[in-house]
């Protein structure tokens, strides 16, 4: 499982799945990487990510790769936000503001908000290397109530949405528009995962719920002078007892 994560200014993609079965992408923010997050193999779940201005495409559904990865089948790609990610990659020129989706894979793409100009989502052919084979498998997608905005053309299985962003310009796009991902990944600021906690309902806390008035995370159980530094914590509390022993009995362990 990759949850939690904040992924900015890569210039490759923030994410690869290159595992052959069963990875959780969840809840991540990433912002201004030039691909998003690329899925091999089988059985992946991306679900409830914010991806903002990821040039290179948001998500791509990868077919079979010269570097071992196998084609992506039977995975979910449900309830993300993609804002101005426009791809120009389409077969003929058109921008791809979603998922791009390589043939020979397999899917099932629901309840996106897709923000942008450029079509929601596409199938498309690059140029395969010599000796590299043919595509194998079929290309077959359950596409279905997603939401587009923002200029984002229509396609089956994705209608338009009124969308008004809490502060666009801030790079704050929580909405009240019912798709596509929900809390602190919409938010620019303000959300530790390490300490973060959940409500009876699944949504998330407001950070300043859990942050002093300088906005360093309170950590349970520390004291003020420990407050904003989960490392420091630790290994402070290991140095502080003679070679970790009694840590190591109370369930520390030193690496």
């Amino acid at each position: 499982m990759v949850r939690g994560n904040v992924i900015e200014n890569s210039d490759c993609s923030a994410l690869s799945l290159q595992s052959e079965l069963d990875c959780s992408v969840e809840r991540n923010r990433i912002v201004d990487c030039r691909h998003g997050i690329v899925a091999h193999g089988k059985g992946h779940t991306i679900a409830g990510n914010c991806l903002i201005r990821c040039t290179g495409g948001a998500i791509r559904v990868a077919g079979a790769s010269q570097a071992g990865g196998s084609a992506a089948s039977n995975c979910f790609i449900e309830r993300n936000t993609f804002v101005d990610c426009s791809s120009p990659t389409g077969n003929d020129g058109t921008a791809i503001a979603g998922i791009l989706i390589d043939p020979g894979t397999t899917g099932i793409v629901e309840k996106n908000l897709i923000f942008g100009s450029g079509t929601p989502y596409a199938i498309v052919q690059e140029p395969r290397p010599e000796g590299s084979g043919t595509v194998t498998g079929v290309t077959q997608f359950v596409i279905r109530d997603n939401a587009a905005a923002g200029g984002c053309t229509l396609l089956e299985g994705v209608g338009l949405v009124p969308v008004e962003f809490a502060d666009a310009a801030a790079d704050d796009y929580g909405n009240g528009c019912g798709s596509g991902a929900s809390g602190w990944v919409l938010r620019p600021q303000g959300f530790d995962p390490a300490i973060d906690e959940t409500t009876d309902a699944a949504g998330y806390r407001e950070a300043s719920i859990l942050e002093d008035e300088a906005g360093n995370p309170i950590i349970p159980g520390e004291d003020e002078g420990g407050r904003g530094n989960l490392f420091g914590n630790f290994f402070a509390r290991v140095d502080e007892e003679d070679n970790g022993e009694e840590d190591a009995e109370a369930g520390f362990f030193p690496y």
